[in-house]
């Protein structure tokens, strides 16, 4: 949307099926980068070997990136998302032309007998949650879309969604839609994060994330 028509109050009315996507082929591409090695920023950050590895992250030989390969649905190859080295703008990159309204990351990596799941805005909040024990998904960062909501009606037995965007003003506006276009199938809860933090990877405290888990706002 136009920056002045996302400052309005749509949110009541904005439904699935009012926005016509045009849903295009996914290409599916060749990995180009070293899966046996990954950037210090990531081990610094927190994350384990272990999970880096299950989630197919690698190193950009080249610019010293951190790699994070991108899924769709039947666990095809087709996008990368780089976390570029400190310093460098913008912070995080994804080809334009990749279709984000297309793909839920993380998706592929979810059992399909998943009761509770999170939502997060982008890879590494997705990946972070999933080292800590809770199933999680993806959304690059754009405001829930109906191929989205598709792909989560094809878990039969999930009940529970926890938004876990993030706090600043474009994450609650990512929440207000999420919650309009969820809240009538599913319950739909919001992370308590401490005060101060951004999103769920700034809490480094494993007993901490859990907390603000296990302490969820309800709707």
């Amino acid at each position: 949307l136009p920056n002045d028509l996302e400052n309005l109050n749509l949110f009541p009315e904005f439904t699935a099926s009012q926005k016509k996507e045009a849903l295009l082929p996914l290409p599916v591409i060749e990995q180009t980068y070293d899966t046996s090695r990954v950037p210090a920023i990531a081990l610094e950050r927190g994350f384990t070997p272990k999970v880096l590895k299950r989630w197919g992250c690698g190193l950009d030989l080249f610019t010293g990136a951190l790699v994070i390969p991108v899924y769709d649905e039947l666990g095809r190859f087709v996008s990368e998302n780089r976390r570029q080295p400190e310093g460098v703008k913008p912070k995080y990159h994804i080809p334009a032309a990749f279709q984000k309204s297309r793909v839920l990351f993380g998706f592929n990596q979810l059992e399909n007998e998943v009761e509770t799941l999170c939502i997060t805005e982008g890879a590494l909040d997705t990946i972070w949650l999933d080292q800590h024990g809770f199933p999680a998904v993806a959304l690059f960062g754009v405001t829930i879309t109906s191929h989205h909501i598709n792909l989560l009606k094809s878990l039969p037995r999930l009940k529970e969604i926890i938004l876990c965007l993030d706090t600043d003003e474009r994450g609650t506006e990512m929440a207000k839609k999420a919650l309009t276009q969820l809240e009538k199938r599913y319950i739909i809860s919001v992370v308590n994060l401490p005060q101060g933090f951004k999103d769920v990877q700034e809490v480094k405290i494993p007993e901490v994330l859990k907390e603000a888990i296990n302490s969820r706002l309800y709707f």
